[in-house]
């Protein structure tokens, strides 16, 4: 009776076990499946620099699941449409990070550089010197260092130039080559691009700081909403656009916009666009916006619009906080702002923006995804 007792304890323990194996592995592999920070820890090292997003779309194809059929254009912006109907509303976000290009290479084979879009401010080309780089050849991509020379051995008039300002004309960008050619052998030819080394840095709590880190959290909550998101329950012909050259204004634009989504808004055809964008902010504002307080909602116009409404009302039935701004400019953005279109901007607050230390609170990433998902799957509909 010992023996049956002790072997039906040892039976029901091991069906107990396979039973709460089983059941737990379908719900593991959703969490997996559905991680944003999964999705970003594979977008955060590929490089898209304006102009040459080409990895960038490659990579969100290869994260899409089977059967998805995203399309580009000829300016590299990447299309995914999902569902059927009258009604078309269209998710946006840009790709493409601030970057630089090889203007030169000196006898000595350093390396000089020149910016693709405008700066966004006065003190970005300064940020650049002492970082380390990659520099995208046709073949490959290479390291590299940026700095200027020596100080210590330079004469007095050149110390006192190089202490007043610094700018791109000081900048020598070192690959490791010790001539023209031998940089020209390692495949390094003008105009190709240059991007800070991808690097993140985990800080406290939900905090990250790294290169480019909100634009990239952008294209992850993008890629991860067009995953989760189901046509059979779409009740709207719905696309998420990454779009190319959202850094680069398009000439004459008021306000200014970019090419890349001023291109979308004249050949796309939608009547609502969700804009997705980065919010530069303070963190710890008494009463202005900051990290950690959900995301900003944008009115398109200076007043409250129907598509700004349904997406307040989604935030608080999915127990979202959401920032507001009244005014904002951003360039991807400012294309929609058209009489015949509906816009709306969601946008991730960020600190240090547009630096090589840009900071995000994954909180805000998630609640910006949650409210995503659940209005273009529900809320989307008309």
């Amino acid at each position: 009776m010992r023996i049956f007792n002790s072997r039906s304890k040892i039976f029901v323990i091991a069906v107990g076990t396979l039973f709460f194996f089983f059941s737990t592995v379908p719900f593991m592999r959703a969490a997996e499946e559905t991680s944003l920070e999964k999705v970003l820890s594979e977008i955060f090292p590929v490089s898209s620099p304006t102009g040459k997003e080409g990895a960038m779309t490659q990579k969100i194809r290869a994260l899409l699941p089977e059967g998805y059929s995203p399309q580009r254009d000829n300016l590299g912006s990447l299309f995914l449409t999902r569902g059927e109907g009258e009604k078309h509303l269209a998710v946006v976000t840009g790709m493409d990070e601030l970057s630089f290009i090889v203007s030169g290479i000196t006898e000595e084979g350093y390396l000089r550089l020149d910016r693709v879009v405008p700066r966004p401010h006065s003190l970005w080309d300064a940020f650049l010197f002492g970082h380390a780089v990659k520099v995208w050849t046709q073949s490959a991509s290479l390291s590299g260092v940026v700095a200027i020379p020596s100080v210590h051995i330079a004469s007095r008039e050149m110390r006192r130039a190089y202490s007043q300002s610094f700018g791109l004309e000081k900048a020598y960008l070192d690959i490791g080559a010790s001539s023209r050619e031998e940089a020209r052998e390692r495949g390094v030819h003008i105009l190709d691009p240059v991007t800070l080394w991808p690097d993140r840095t985990h800080l406290a709590g939900s905090q990250e700081a790294g290169v480019s880190l909100g634009l990239k959290t952008c294209v992850a909550v993008l890629l991860q909403g067009a995953k989760s998101t189901s046509s059979q329950g779409l009740g709207q012909k719905t696309s998420f656009i990454w779009l190319a050259q959202s850094q680069f204004p398009a000439r004459g634009a008021r306000p200014t916009a970019s090419v890349g989504a001023v291109k979308v808004q004249k050949n796309f055809g939608a009547e609502k666009y969700f804009v997705v964008d980065v919010f530069p902010c303070e963190k710890g504002k008494e009463k202005g916006i900051s990290i950690g307080k959900g995301p900003v909602l944008i009115p398109g116009v200076k007043r409250e619009t129907e598509l700004s409404s349904r997406i307040e009302r989604t935030a608080r039935e999915e127990g979202v906080s959401l920032q507001r701004a009244k005014e904002f400019s951003s360039p991807v953005l400012n294309a929609f702002l058209k009489p015949e279109q509906e816009a709306v901007g969601l946008f991730l607050p960020v600190q240090f923006s547009a630096t090589p230390s840009e900071v995000v609170d994954f909180k805000d990433a998630e609640a910006l995804l949650k409210i995503v998902q659940s209005f273009v799957q529900e809320r989307g509909r008309q």
